[in-house]
C-alpha cells in the first residue's frame, strides 16, 4: 500500500532533495513514535516469540507499523541514487555520495557497518528471551 506514496516522495526529492529527505525522515520518525505508543499502551514486548503473540496482534502485522521498513529502503535508495549519479548531476558533496563512497573505498568502514548490523540483529533476537 505504501508504494503509492513513492511517486510523491520522489517528486518532492527531485524538486528539492532537502524536502525529500525531510519527508522520509519525518514519516520514519512518526512511525517509530506510533509503534512505541502502541507498544506502551498495549504493553507489548519486543520479541515475537516470548510475548504470547501480542506483538504480532498489535504491531507486527499492522500496515502502519510496516511503513518504517519501507521508508528505510526508500531513504537508502535515495542515498544510493546520489552515489551512482554524482558525476552526472554534480553531487560529489551529497550525503549519499559521501556515505557510499566511504563504504566502497574503506574496508574498515564497511566491516564496521557489518559488525554493527550483526550486533544489532543478535541483540534484537537474543536479548529479550526469558526463561519459558
Amino acid at each position: 500500500q505504501f508504494f503509492l506514496l513513492l511517486p510523491f516522495i520522489l517528486y518532492l526529492y527531485s524538486k528539492n532533495w532537502k524536502f525529500g529527505f525531510l519527508l522520509v525522515t519525518s514519516l520514519l520518525g512518526a512511525n517509530v513514535v506510533t509503534t512505541l505508543i502502541i507498544g506502551f499502551v498495549k504493553k507489548v514486548g519486543v520479541n515475537l516469540i516470548t510475548d504470547g503473540g501480542m506483538v504480532g496482534l498489535f504491531i507486527y502485522y499492522k500496515p502502519w507499523t510496516w511503513i518504517g521498513t519501507y521508508l528505510v529502503g526508500v531513504l537508502f535508495g535515495m542515498l544510493y541514487w546520489e552515489f551512482k549519479n554524482a558525476s552526472k548531476f554534480d553531487l560529489k558533496n551529497s550525503i549519499g555520495h559521501l556515505f557510499y563512497s566511504k563504504i566502497e573505498k574503506q574496508s574498515l568502514f564497511r566491516h564496521s557497518y557489518f559488525c554493527v548490523g550483526l550486533f544489532l540483529t543478535t541483540l534484537i533476537i537474543y536479548l529479550p528471551i526469558k526463561d519459558i
